[in-house]
């Protein structure tokens, strides 16, 4: 029988914690790599779910690790999207 996949809030409490120094909900980290959510947010906003590939590949993180951190956008995804826009109109 085939292993059932974890829950979202599963992996997002296996993967994602509090960044110790920084309060928010977009500064949230992976447990287990030196990335923040937020350093994958873009790919999330822009690829959809494809973004987790890039995310693997572009900061070296388990499947595992980059679901949990697109679900925990998903989750928190106004703040996400909020953020990015600030940070479009500081670069303009």
């Amino acid at each position: 029988m085939a292993e059932r996949a974890p829950s979202p809030e599963t992996l997002i409490a296996r993967h994602i914690r509090r960044h110790p120094h920084k309060p928010g909900r977009t500064e949230a980290v992976l447990r287990d790599y030196p990335v923040s959510v937020w350093a994958l947010a873009g790919y999330f906003q822009v690829n959809g779910r494809d973004g987790i590939k890039d995310a693997i590949d572009g900061f070296r993180i388990s499947r595992q690790a980059a679901e949990a951190a697109y679900a925990y956008y998903l989750k928190h995804q106004l703040h996400f999207d909020a953020r990015l826009e600030d940070q479009l109109l500081i670069a303009t």
